[in-house]
């Protein structure tokens, strides 16, 4: 029993271990996801300009997922825009159309109204978005080219709803999975104890359980890839610990049990 004992332990020990060198790059890669890109469309004649549709990324599935969708721009953002452009651009903005591009912080909250993209200017916590400006070519289909933007956004939702479906999908798969080995553990360790088995036949849920851990793990340090699966980490170290009660437990139970059958057939 305390060889068994001592082989979990030494296991849970070495996937403690994996996981430690696994999580030390992650404080790294928390910092690589780059901004969120904010494109105001707006078409100027005559100087007089008005906003024709917004394009915004948000965050979507994934550590540092995001997809666009498309809006229509108030006259109010559109005249925060031309008013903060008068004072950072020096290109002229009187005939044509210009895409307007606002970088906003991933882990800030992106502004939605006009409010917000006027404290977006002037709070200093948040600092100013980086503001870039581009002069479409002549001749561009200003309807066309939101066409082209509602295509992607709904592209992107697709692959947004794929993504949460696989989400839910693996950590479904590996609680069925993690359920699975417990029982099989269980039955194993019973038929041991009962002298159906000469030995212990454990390897191959354990093992199971191990290779849910370490994807949960890896899941850990993945910025693009599932990570609904690490909720299998906390699940897998009580599974752990409730097999070596269960181990503990049959083992004074059953040995108890042979005791008395003894001391009765004596």
């Amino acid at each position: 029993m305390r060889q068994c004992i001592h082989r979990q332990a030494r296991l849970v020990q070495r996937t403690l271990l994996i996981t430690c060198l696994l999580l030390s790059p992650i404080s790294g890669l928390a910092l690589s996801c780059y901004g969120l890109n904010d494109h105001f469309f707006i078409s100027c004649d005559a100087g007089s300009c008005k906003g024709e549709f917004r394009a915004q990324e948000i965050h979507s599935g994934g550590a540092c997922g995001r997809r666009v969708i498309v809006e229509s721009v108030s006259d109010g953002s559109t005249g925060l825009l031309m008013s903060q452009l008068k004072n950072t651009s020096s290109m002229e903005m009187s005939n044509g159309i210009f895409q307007v591009t606002l970088i906003h912080r991933f882990y800030g909250k992106t502004p939605s109204s006009t409010d917000e993209l006027a404290q977006a200017f002037n709070a200093a916590e948040f600092r100013k978005p980086r503001m870039q400006v581009q002069k479409l070519d002549p001749g561009s289909d200003i309807r066309k080219i939101r066409q082209d933007w509602q295509w992607q956004s709904e592209k992107e939702l697709y692959r947004t709803v794929f993504y949460w479906s696989m989400e839910v999908g693996s950590l479904l798969v590996a609680l069925i999975l993690a359920y699975k080995s417990t029982v099989l553990y269980r039955q194993r360790v019973v038929a041991y104890l009962m002298k159906k088995e000469s030995h212990i036949k454990v390897a191959g849920p354990l093992l199971l359980q191990v290779a849910l851990f370490v994807a949960g793990v890896l899941a850990l340090g993945s910025m693009m890839g599932l990570f609904l699966i690490e909720l299998i980490i906390p699940i897998i170290l009580m599974i752990w610990i409730s097999e070596i009660i269960i181990y503990v437990v049959f083992r004074y139970k059953y040995s108890k049990k042979i005791k008395e059958d003894a001391q009765l057939k004596g």
